[in-house]
């Protein structure tokens, strides 16, 4: 059985729907445990000071990896070692060792000096905290918390290999290893050690995200060795990675920032937002991350070879897909906001205000649903054209809307009763104790759509047909979400009549069935209009548990 499994997870996987799918299943899987995970510090903590600081402290140690784990990015290495391999496996691992080393000299020096001035950077990032009583744990957590980037760096330059192999089964499930050690911080280290045992348990899942990478590589031959690194071999990753890395920064600063303005409002503001946003990232990860992954190696192989025809077809496919589910995702999960809070993190110390609040900001979030998933893919369309500055530009404009749209909101919100009045009445939260998160949250989502509307004008500027094909989608997409999406909220409308929502069972029964209808209903519709897309999906399942091959032209 053990044998069965790891053959399974090391399986190479070769048509772009059937991968998509395949990591979205084990994405899917990863992204229940961050669940848990949440909902287990929700019951524990509730939204309190100690989680307010714990999510704080993940931010400096999230800026290092972004500055500088990002500047030898896997999409920039990816083509080289390709590249590389083909003329000689021991050039491609003489890049591979030098990519290492230079990550782990640099991010470790940095991460120590980091350490050294902790409680400086803290205070001056939050000077709300610097007063606080657990202070003192705010800095060790952050200290901890430093040595993460630093394995989750190495993780991510020898996953390229893993990418490379097409074993996408394998790269989903490192997300998996990677809560399974925050869970069990939370679990057994942080009862022995307090606070600091949750920062071992993002260690020790960092360790495992990297470690899980290691047999593939191992097995490619391309194991990196130790070595002084070859700084001027790397220069032309570093000067490409450079432009991605600030704008992957981008979006750690959008977090800061949000951090900081967060810090002086209602105990538990922090938290609320962090608990929103993990809740949007889960149609993130499995809709747009899943897309964007399996199709970067295909597209950086058809650009290579001058087919930038056959390069904005797949481009056009995968985007067309993005918009269809993430649609529907965005209805649903507004639809169904305080369904998901509450069955997922209510119960414990996670209070009925916490739950108002946090559907609230969900709902809010989600509304850059569609805009995030089409940046995260044209993004690596753009990586893999070999245009990294574009990308760089559409997410750091991105980055200015949002925070400036949450500084200005935000100020609204306590200068202007009429619009404090409206946001909390639209969004069932008068009377609740913080709203102003909520108004953070809006600018936020702003941000994030205006990105992706910059991401597909300009991408569909450059090469002309785009529009063409993912345009279409768009009208086809939004009719049958909005109709399912009614469905499921006439079904909560009518359950809600009969059957009293007393317990958590009540409430999931009554989610799960409106989702349910929801769903059907949105197929339904798509099966009805005879939508391209829908008869693809079907093609794509099949494909997956049939395990028989598609038409060449759905093929990587």
């Amino acid at each position: 059985m053990v044998t069965s499994f790891f053959r399974l997870i090391r399986k190479e996987v070769a048509n772009l729907h059937a991968a998509a799918y395949t990591v979205a299943i084990f994405t899917f899987l990863a992204q229940l445990l961050a669940l848990l995970r949440d909902r287990i510090l929700a019951h524990s903590f509730g939204a309190s000071e100690l989680l307010d600081i714990y999510y704080a402290a993940f931010k400096l140690p999230d800026l290092l990896f972004a500055l500088i784990a990002s500047l030898v990015s896997a999409y920039i290495l990816i083509p080289l070692i390709a590249r590389a391999g083909e003329e000689s496996k021991k050039k491609a691992r003489e890049l591979l060792s030098d990519a290492v080393m230079f990550l782990t000299i640099v991010l470790g020096a940095t991460a120590a000096v980091a350490a050294a001035f902790t409680p400086q950077i803290l205070t001056a990032l939050y000077p709300s905290f610097a007063d606080s009583s657990l202070f003192s744990e705010f800095v060790l957590l952050t200290r901890i918390l430093l040595l993460q980037p630093i394995l989750l760096g190495i993780s991510s330059v020898i996953s390229s290999v893993t990418q490379l192999e097409r074993r996408f089964l394998l790269y989903a499930l490192s997300g998996v290893f990677y809560n399974v050690g925050i869970i069990f911080g939370i679990l057994v280290l942080e009862p022995l050690f307090g606070i600091a045992g949750l920062g071992y348990g993002v260690v020790l899942g960092a360790f495992m995200h990297m470690a899980l990478h290691i047999p593939i590589v191992v097995s490619s031959g391309l194991a990196p060795y130790l070595k002084f690194p070859d700084v001027q071999k790397l220069r032309h990753i570093i000067i490409h990675s450079f432009p991605r890395a600030l704008a992957l920064s981008s979006h750690i600063i959008i977090a800061v920032v949000v951090t900081m303005l967060a810090a002086p409002l209602k105990e538990g503001s922090i938290t609320i937002f962090s608990f929103a946003y993990n809740l949007e990232g889960v149609p993130l990860a499995l809709i747009g991350a899943s897309y964007a992954v399996v199709a970067f190696p295909t597209l950086a192989t058809l650009y290579a070879a001058n087919e930038v025809e056959n390069f904005v077809k797949r481009v056009a496919d995968a985007a067309r897909h993005l918009i269809l589910w993430s649609t529907f995702a965005l209805v649903i999960f507004v639809v169904l906001r305080a369904h998901l809070v509450r069955v997922i993190l209510g119960s414990g110390e996670f209070t009925w205000d916490d739950t108002r609040l946090t559907a609230a900001v969900l709902a809010l979030l989600v509304t850059a649903l569609v805009g995030q998933a089409l940046v995260l893919l044209i993004a690596r369309a753009y990586y893999a054209a070999g245009k990294t500055f574009i990308p760089l530009i559409i997410q750091g404009a991105g980055a200015a809307v949002s925070i400036f749209a949450a500084m200005g909101l935000l100020y609204v919100h306590g200068n202007v009763p009429g619009y404090t009045y409206f946001i909390e009445s639209i969004l069932r939260i008068s009377f609740v104790p913080g709203t102003e998160i909520a108004s953070i949250a809006l600018g936020v989502a702003l941000g994030q759509i205006f990105a992706g509307v910059l991401a597909f004008v300009l991408f569909a500027h450059r090469y002309k047909g785009f529009a063409k094909i993912v345009v279409p989608v768009f009208f086809q997409s939004f009719a049958a979400a909005v109709i399912g999406g009614a469905t499921a909220y006439l079904t909560l409308s009518l359950l809600g009549g009969i059957f009293a929502l007393t317990s958590l069972t009540a409430v999931l029964a009554q989610g799960v069935l409106a989702g349910t209808l929801g769903l059907t209903v949105f197929l339904f519709v798509l099966w009805g209009l005879s939508n391209k897309e829908f008869q693809e999906i079907r093609a794509g399942i099949s494909n997956f548990l049939v395990k028989k091959k598609l038409e060449p032209q759905s093929e990587f």
